[in-house]
């Protein structure tokens, strides 16, 4: 596991797109074993906007239970949209939100879940 790890690490922190990142940051969320602090640090460091990019690699952060680095601290401090700001708090301690006008659609712990249609996904992600 722990070659794994580095090569996950080593794609976070060379990552050629924005898609890249983001699968990188979705495995890190799936499997925390494979987050590094330096890995998902490379990523929160060339995030440019509170978008998907950032929302998976705070994601993975909060998972993966790694002690805050500077990147992380430094997105905490300047976020501004709810959606980001939670993610900051610890793993599962964030209540659940209905979202208004979207029929049952319940966010929780940065997943959507579409409760008519049963899919799960998410946030950020396409409908």
């Amino acid at each position: 596991m722990p070659q794994l790890s580095h090569s996950v690490e080593e794609g976070m922190c060379g990552a050629q797109s924005e898609g890249e990142a983001i699968v990188l940051a979705r495995l890190a969320a799936r499997i925390p074993q494979m987050a590094t602090v330096r890995g998902l640090g490379c990523i929160l460091d060339q995030a440019q906007s509170e978008d998907a990019v950032l929302a998976n690699a705070l994601d993975a952060y909060r998972r993966a239970g790694l002690p805050p680095s500077p990147a992380w601290e430094e997105w905490r401090d300047r976020a501004t949209t709810p959606q980001i700001q939670r993610r900051f708090e610890p793993w599962g301690s964030d209540p659940p939100e209905r979202v208004a006008g979207h029929g049952g659609t319940i966010i929780h712990a940065g997943r959507e879940n579409d409760h008519a249609s049963g899919e799960q996904r998410l946030e950020g992600e396409a409908r």
